[in-house]
């Protein structure tokens, strides 16, 4: 289980929290693990408009840290810039080393 205790300044959205703290996290799997009650605030399931205050207690199942884990594995930066080059490549019309 991952717990986290919340702190922010001023009352924030719970889905936009984990979504600043896991941003490999989509919006559609984070409404789908606070239906589901992977996610619960103060051991209570909330949906995700609720607002989160400085001392709440979030709790994550252990088996989606470790999808965090390995989906930050998989998006790496050498990953990242591969994808960036074949869409480059792909889309480039015209290359002069004369023109910038």
């Amino acid at each position: 289980m991952n717990r986290i205790i919340v702190e922010v300044a001023i009352p924030t959205r719970l889905d936009r929290y984990l979504r600043r703290l896991y941003p490999v996290f989509t919006q559609g799997v984070i409404e789908k693990m606070l239906r589901t009650g992977k996610i619960t605030l103060n051991n209570n399931k909330v949906q995700n408009n609720t607002r989160v205050v400085n001392g709440d207690e979030i709790l994550i199942l252990s088996e989606h840290k470790s999808e965090i884990i390995s989906v930050e594995k998989i998006v790496s930066s050498k990953a990242t810039i591969n994808l960036a080059d074949k869409l480059l490549n792909k889309y480039l019309l015209y290359q002069d080393d004369d023109l910038i």
